[in-house]
C-alpha cells in the first residue's frame, strides 16, 4: 500500500505546489459528489470519465439543489447511452448579479472501462440576463484509474480553454481525488483536493473528505458523510443517502451546513436507470 501512496502524494503535493486558486462557479451536485464516485448517470456533470467505467450504468439523474429562501437555485439533468453522455445545468452565475443566470450544454465522450477511464465534457456556456445574452464553448475532461480494487484515482480539469464571457475570463480548475475501498465497496474513504492557477500553496488549496457507506450489495442504498475547506467561505459539512423507492428508481437528498451548523443549501435528486443501448 505504501509503494502506491507515496508516489501518488509527491505528485499531488507537485501539483498543488505548482497551482493557483481563484474560485469557480460550481452546482451543488458538483459540491457534493466525488470524482471518484462518478458513474453512467452522473458523470457528464461530475467527471467524463465515469460514462465507460461501468457497465449497464444508463439512466436519467434530475437533480435540484436551493437554500432556505429558494433565492439561489440549481438544476442538474443527466443521461447516458453507453459512453456517450447529455448533460444540463441552470443555475445563477453570481448572487449578488440579479438576473444573470447561467446554462450549461454537454455532450460527454468517454473511453475505457474498469481499471482506466478517460472522457470530455463538451459544453456550450450560455450567459443570460438583463437583456444579454453571449455564448461560448469549452472543455472539461477527466480520468479514473483503478488499479487495484481497493484503491481509486481521479483527476479533472475544469474549463481547459479558459473560455471568455460577459466580461469574465474563466481559468482553468484541477481536481485531484482517492477512493479507498473495502471489499464489495460497502465502506469507501473519500478525498479531493481542488485548485487552479492562483494557488501558491499547498495549504491554500480546497480539499473534501469524507466516508460512503453502502451495506446493501448493487449499491441501491448509499450513505456519505462529509466536509469542505474553502478558503472563501466557513468549513461545510454535509450529508447525503441515496434510497431506492420504486422498481429501479432511487432517490437522493442531502443537506449542507457550515460550521456553525446554520444549513446552508438542500439538495434533492431521482435516478431512473434505463436498458444500456448498444451499437
Amino acid at each position: 500500500m505504501i509503494r502506491y501512496l507515496i508516489p501518488l502524494s509527491i505528485f499531488i503535493y507537485t501539483a498543488f505546489s505548482l497551482a493557483q486558486n481563484n474560485p469557480l462557479t460550481a452546482s451543488e451536485m458538483q459540491r457534493l459528489l466525488f470524482i471518484t464516485e462518478a458513474s453512467g448517470t452522473s458523470a457528464t456533470i461530475v467527471n467524463p470519465a465515469g460514462l465507460a467505467r461501468r457497465p449497464a450504468d444508463d439512466g436519467l439523474y434530475a437533480n435540484y439543489s436551493f437554500d432556505l429562501d429558494n433565492d439561489i437555485k440549481d438544476a442538474n439533468f443527466c443521461f447516458s447511452i453507453g459512453n456517450i453522455g447529455l448533460g444540463y445545468q441552470n443555475f445563477m452565475l453570481n448572487p449578488d448579479l440579479e438576473n444573470i443566470e447561467l446554462h450549461y450544454y454537454r455532450i460527454g465522450l468517454a473511453m475505457g472501462g474498469r481499471i482506466f477511464s478517460f472522457g470530455t465534457s463538451n459544453k456550450l456556456i450560455d450567459i443570460q440576463g438583463n437583456g444579454v445574452q453571449e455564448r461560448v464553448f469549452s472543455v472539461d475532461a477527466g480520468f479514473i484509474f483503478e488499479p487495484i480494487k481497493w484503491i481509486t484515482l481521479a483527476g479533472y480539469g475544469r474549463n481547459l480553454d479558459e473560455p471568455f464571457i460577459k466580461g469574465i475570463q474563466y481559468r482553468r480548475e484541477y481536481t485531484a481525488g482517492i477512493s479507498l475501498n473495502t471489499p464489495e465497496n460497502i465502506l469507501r474513504i473519500l478525498f479531493e483536493g481542488k485548485w487552479n492557477e492562483s494557488t501558491l500553496y499547498f495549504e491554500d488549496a480546497d480539499f473534501k473528505a469524507g466516508f460512503a457507506i453502502s451495506p446493501l450489495i448493487g449499491r441501491e442504498l448509499d450513505i456519505i458523510i462529509g466536509g469542505i475547506r474553502n478558503l472563501t467561505y466557513d468549513e461545510q459539512y454535509f450529508a447525503m443517502i441515496r434510497v431506492p423507492i420504486w422498481g429501479c428508481i432511487q432517490a437522493a437528498a442531502a443537506i449542507r451546513v457550515n460550521q456553525n451548523w446554520e444549513t446552508q443549501r438542500f439538495f434533492t435528486a431521482l435516478l431512473f436507470p434505463l436498458q444500456t443501448v448498444t451499437f
